[in-house]
């Protein structure tokens, strides 16, 4: 069979990057491409049909990878993955893009890199910078793309192809990507990756610079409101978070951000409304607003409000080890101990490679007084939680009269 040159392409992409995923699609389809990716949602009730279709009948396949573009991949439901798992059991073309100072080498990256995913390394990747973005899309299409195929191409169904030629109009009747809108988010990547590292004033410099770049930018200021929150200007992360709600009102992270950030204020009231909000703007994505639920119930003593509402952060999100730190401890409150310590070898193992904050209230919970003081003084070392809300924390309860405990607070 001989090989032929294919112009059909899908753009694989997290959310947090949808500016790149629109400048690659705007140029690829200036070029002659048909091109596709999930510009605006999807209904829910279409989602899977209109993405795996859609991957099975392009004979390319362009992956997104950012420095934080992979962190949910762990999760055997991320989307993301199942796209690339799609992708490399259809034989497609896969052409990594690294994007941001995306490394391969990198720990995070390497510990999403599990099963199928470990593949991406092996592919020919192209990296591109904003800086020489029209270079790098022309080395994309006359090498990468450019090349003989043997691709078997799926036909798509009737009501996917009316779904895809309605998200192909959508993306190309809006505006054309900016040079500046693109520097803004490597300096946002770049934030992102100082507050990974608890670096939290570099991060807040770097935000700062993507909003001077895009004022318009929502996920600096809700990038730079975290970083606010965790260096102690709660007053500051909620106005940075009330910006960025005012930019994407329908964005439930925004409000989970700004109910945490109340939250740590001890202004629970106000920290209930943003969660509620964000439950109902997506429930099936706002596992963090039913946890925080749930924690406030526990801090209020209503500990069956606070079972439930925790659980059902663990069904959305069964794979985050802080949820299950709550659950042993409602479940210890309830005196219901056997169904707690069962609890905790899982938990464990979900906390392995969290910060140390987290793996402290796990060991506060479950009764090492010591090992939970030794990482809660490495945790506020690093700024991992607001002084505020450690005075609160439940999941500190253990240790709260420990002397070890008041000095750390006192100092």
């Amino acid at each position: 069979m001989t090989g032929r040159i294919e112009k059909t392409v899908f753009i694989s992409y997290r959310r947090t990057n949808g500016i790149w995923a629109r400048a690659i699609y705007q140029d690829l389809y200036a070029h002659g491409f048909d091109a596709f990716f999930d510009f605006q949602s999807i209904d829910s009730g279409d989602f899977s049909q209109v993405i795996l279709e859609n991957i099975k009948a392009r004979a390319h396949f362009i992956i997104l990878l950012t420095p934080s573009a992979l962190e949910r991949c762990e999760e055997p439901n991320d989307w993301l993955r199942q796209e690339i798992e799609t992708a490399i059991d259809t034989k497609r073309n896969i052409v990594p893009l690294m994007l941001d100072g995306f490394d391969f080498g990198s720990p995070d990256i390497l510990r999403a890199l599990t099963d199928k995913l470990a593949l991406l390394k092996v592919y020919n990747g192209l990296r591109i910078y904003s800086e020489y973005f029209e270079e790098g899309m022309a080395r994309l299409r006359e090498r990468y793309l450019n090349i003989a195929l043997d691709a078997v191409l799926h036909p798509v169904s009737h009501s996917v192809k009316e779904a895809t030629r309605v998200q192909q109009k959508k993306a190309k009747e809006t505006e054309s990507v900016k040079p500046r809108e693109l520097a803004a988010h490597e300096w946002n990547e770049k934030g992102a990756l100082h507050g990974r590292q608890g670096e939290h004033e570099e991060a807040l410099r770097y935000f700062t610079e993507a909003i001077n770049l895009n004022p318009s930018y929502d996920m600096a200021f809700s990038n730079r409101s975290l970083a606010r929150k965790f260096i102690g200007d709660i007053d500051g992360a909620i106005d940075d978070i009330t910006h960025a709600i005012n930019l994407d009102p329908i964005n439930p992270d925004y409000y989970i951000n700004r109910g945490s950030a109340f939250k740590d204020k001890g202004d629970f009231d106000s920290a209930l409304v943003d969660y509620d909000h964000a439950i109902k703007l997506d429930p099936e994505e706002s596992a963090g607003a039913f946890q925080m639920i749930g924690v406030l119930a526990l801090l209020r003593g209503d500990l069956e409000k606070a079972l439930s509402n925790i659980q059902q952060a663990i069904k959305i999100n069964p794979r985050n080890g802080s949820y299950r730190i709550s659950l042993i401890n409602v479940l210890r409150r309830l005196n219901r101990i056997s169904e707690a310590e069962a609890e905790e070898p899982q938990a464990m193992i979900l906390l392995s490679n969290d910060a140390e904050y987290n793996r402290a209230c796990f060991e506060a919970v479950c009764g090492d007084k010591e090992k939970a003081l030794d990482l809660l003084q490495i945790a506020i070392v690093r700024h991992q939680a607001n002084l505020q809300w450690i005075k609160l924390d439940p999941d500190l309860d253990n240790i709260r009269e420990e002397s070890r405990f008041i000095a750390m607070i006192d100092k």
